[in-house]
């Protein structure tokens, strides 16, 4: 594995242990300090509406090519007789920067610049509060990919010592999938659920994957 992927696989998974913090702390701020379960209309979402509910969807944004400049490191790191599974976990990792970033930018345009404008007509489709919207559709495909790619490249990690990197990107692929089944069937405390425990799981693989290719540098 050539330096540059190196360095490249620990600044990308590092960058994302950040933005998945930042992600986590800006979802509980929104959660706390503006609580949606009783908002039922468009009207509803745009009266208690503040801009400080779309700081998640900023690291959000970033996290997109972040994933795919991971998962094309670890194609590189991937020994030659797992290259096919890391191309497609690279594969579908663009798949998922492509959904997440469309999802993502419109939040923080379409919608919100909306809201601020009172231009409301549509917009019921996109929100957060609405757990049949755009928004919840986008975001479970998204992840969806996420978690695919990262079943695919979980077998590249084969040694004793990458175990933990290995079990870490299979949980984090089996959430994954889930959010993208329960949207599918309408289970919304699948989706609420299953984006929690990424939030803990992912930053955690991501860690140790920064590790990894930190010791691959020396």
């Amino acid at each position: 594995m050539n330096q540059l992927a190196s360095r490249l696989g620990f600044w990308s998974a590092a960058i994302i242990v950040l933005l998945v913090v930042l992600i986590d702390a800006g979802m509980i701020l929104s959660v706390v300090l503006f609580p949606m379960t009783t908002i039922t209309s468009i009207d509803a979402y745009a009266a208690s509406f503040s801009s400080l509910q779309m700081l998640p969807f900023i690291p959000s944004l970033l996290l997109a090519p972040m994933f795919v400049i991971m998962m094309l490191s670890i194609h590189h790191y991937a020994p030659e007789d797992k290259k096919m599974l890391s191309q497609l976990g690279f594969s579908f990792a663009i798949v998922c920067a492509a959904v997440l970033s469309i999802h993502y930018y419109i939040q923080l345009t379409v919608v919100q610049q909306g809201i601020l404008n009172n231009e409301l007509a549509g917009l019921w489709q996109f929100v957060t509060p609405n757990p049949y919207s755009f928004f919840w559709t986008f975001a479970a495909l998204g992840y969806g990919f996420m978690g695919i790619a990262l079943l695919c490249v979980a077998p590249v990690f084969a040694e004793k010592s990458e175990r933990a990197i290995k079990w870490l990107f299979i949980a984090n692929g089996i959430i994954g999938v889930g959010f993208l089944i329960g949207n599918a069937l309408g289970i919304f405390m699948v989706n609420i659920l299953a984006s929690f425990i990424w939030g803990v799981l992912f930053p955690i693989a991501a860690l140790l994957l920064a590790q990894k290719f930190r010791k691959n540098q020396a």
